[in-house]
């Protein structure tokens, strides 16, 4: 891949860009578990990591032990999970950064924006300081700022508004994953940024010999201890699944990311938390992923990896909100009627036309959210800043 990278890079640059790929040394930091990848952010994530080229060592912290065989995989375990016993592994994260960069003609400092934005900002300027040839990125999957106003104090959020101001207005590379969020960004911090829309690598795996799942069912992908998620799962079970079932009870609603709530429902079948094949198998075999949301922020990476693995996706507004879909194709279905999304899974099950149009589709999806296309374009833009 580096070669391939090289070659392109030359192609588009010039003779300034020879060898520039492999003089590039990059640490990308994720301050949450990025590998093993377990959540929608850890998708991104990692798969962003496998796909970027040249020399590069993944930095990250992680809230349980576990044994990593990853020469370029860097972590650091946590005594709890709180933000607290992140602030104090910093020092030891800056130290190891530091130490990995600091002889590099060509440094490159990527961060994850899938953590408080205080993190961000204090490797941002000991790094900076450090090492002042460093060039900063900071990969946003959501504009930290709303998330912090909604569930955090005033405190909290006026803080994470000022940093995440001074964040976007003097590093080198900010992005945004949607056009919705680059004019959020703009009207928040007077800054116009650059898109990386949320993408994943989904790599062909083959259909798992026993299936561990019903002949029809609905899904919903993502752990019931995040409040978003709780508020979907709880109105598919209390308010659209007991209307599909009245007309047919052979309907099953499938969850999956734990914990495994709501077991004592005889139309629930709760997987917990499941290896990746096996939730690509599900997509590909449910009726249709439900997504009844209406508190989101920046794209959801389970209706992306439904997309391209030709899924039908009944979504609301919020649910599906900065991707960019075919509004005039029979997928994905947009609503934000919860008392339609029964009849819409009905009518689904029954007429084939919706899945056609799902599988017809997906190429279109691959291209727009597959991580390996939109990190070679995020990877041009980045070459300018070090020639």
């Amino acid at each position: 891949m580096t070669r391939y990278y090289t070659r392109v890079c030359n192609f588009y640059y010039g003779a300034k860009s020879k060898n520039l790929v492999e003089k590039t040394k990059s640490a990308i930091i994720g301050f949450y578990p990025v590998y093993p990848a377990k959540s929608g952010s850890a998708v991104v994530s990692y798969s962003f990591f496998k796909c970027y080229p040249g020399e590069k060592r993944l930095f990250q912290i992680l809230d349980y032990k576990i044994k990593i065989n990853k020469k370029n995989i860097s972590s650091e375990v946590i005594l709890f999970k709180h933000s607290f016993f992140k602030l104090l592994i910093l020092p030891i994260l800056i130290i190891k950064i530091f130490n990995y960069l600091k002889n590099s003609s060509k440094p490159i400092l990527i961060i994850e924006g899938a953590s408080w934005i205080g993190f961000s900002y204090i490797v941002f300027k000991i790094i900076k300081l450090l090492i002042p040839k460093v060039i900063r990125v900071y990969r946003g999957q959501s504009i930290e700022y709303e998330i912090r106003k909604k569930n955090s104090g005033f405190l909290i959020s006026n803080l994470t508004k000022y940093l995440e101001n001074i964040i976007v207005n003097s590093i080198d590379v900010f992005t945004a994953v949607s056009n919705l969020e680059k004019k959020k960004i703009l009207k928040y911090y007077n800054k116009k940024v650059d898109i990386f829309p949320n993408a994943v690598l989904l790599n062909k795996i083959k259909k798992i010999s026993k299936k561990i799942f019903p002949s029809k069912f609905v899904l919903y992908a993502g752990s019931y201890d995040y409040p978003p998620n709780k508020e979907a799962i709880d109105i598919l079970i209390k308010k659209i699944m007991p209307k599909v079932i009245e007309n047919d009870d052979r309907i099953k609603l499938v969850l999956t990311g734990g914990p495994k709530v709501y077991q004592n429902k005889n139309f629930v079948i709760n997987l917990g938390v499941i290896q990746k094949n096996t939730l690509i198998d599900l997509y590909r075999s449910c009726i249709c992923l439900s997504v009844p949301i209406f508190e989101a922020y920046g794209s959801r990476i389970k209706i992306i990896e439904a997309l391209m693995l030709g899924t039908v996706v009944l979504s609301t507004t919020k649910g599906i909100e900065g991707l960019d879909y075919n509004k005039r194709s029979s997928t994905p279905i947009v609503s934000n009627n919860i008392s339609e999304f029964s009849k819409v899974i009905l009518k689904v099950s029954k007429n084939k036309k919706f899945k056609k149009s799902a599988i017809k589709d997906k190429k279109i999806y691959v291209k727009k959210y597959g991580m390996k296309n939109q990190t070679k374009i995020f990877y041009y833009k980045l070459l300018r800043k070090l020639i």
